[in-house]
């Protein structure tokens, strides 16, 4: 589920000045949730129509706000997450979020994708080429376990597990930015109900 509109380029604020460090691994961690968590994990392609102007923008993971990881394009990350019900949220130009209802012991497959959204008419005089001001606009979908390994194995080996350094977290939101995000997500649930629905059926695997 993708939120535009007057929240699309909100909050900012919420990329710290310095640039965060991340490791990159071509194995992916064999992580199993436990009995006490599940385990969120979202894999982020390279877009399907090819080259995408600032595809290589990082994208910002959030639980309920918290931050808790970075992607980039071809990578895998893998949340942690406790029981209950948690807004899952993906940040790049704009905010992409999903709610889920979270049990111990399973894993919640997602994918984020993004896409090249053009936010200004190409310069006069020289055309399409010159393609005017792009946004990169990301959304995320739930995938079934079968699915999820069919968009790793189409990327044939380009997908990187990453990580970022704990040691130098980004920061999370605070209340307000937090606030206007579920605001409009559940404004967007009322609005698409058939849809929000089949996020609360998701039962993870």
């Amino acid at each position: 589920m993708k939120i535009a509109g007057t929240l699309a380029m909100a909050a900012l604020g919420l990329v710290a000045s310095c640039a965060p460090s991340i490791q990159y691994s071509s194995g992916i961690p064999d992580m199993k949730p436990s009995e006490k968590n599940a385990l969120v994990m979202i894999v982020r392609p390279a877009p399907e129509k090819g080259a995408v102007y600032n595809s290589e923008k990082l994208g910002f993971i959030y639980i309920d706000g918290a931050f808790s990881a970075i992607t980039t394009v071809n990578s895998i990350v893998i949340v942690p997450v406790n029981p209950g019900t948690h807004y899952v949220m993906a940040k790049i130009d704009n905010m992409s979020i999903v709610k889920v209802t979270v049990q111990p012991g399973k894993t919640y497959y997602l994918v984020q994708k993004i896409s090249p959204v053009p936010i200004s008419a190409p310069t006069p005089g020289f055309g399409r080429p010159s393609g005017g001001l792009t946004r990169v606009d990301c959304a995320l979908d739930l995938l079934s376990a079968d699915d999820f390994s069919a968009v790793v194995q189409k990327a044939k080996g380009a997908i990187r597990y990453a990580s970022y350094d704990k040691a130098k977290p980004m920061r999370s939101m605070d209340a307000g930015e937090r606030r206007a995000y579920v605001d409009g997500y559940e404004y967007w649930a009322k609005s698409n109900p058939d849809q929000a629905r089949k996020q609360y059926e998701y039962m993870g695997y």
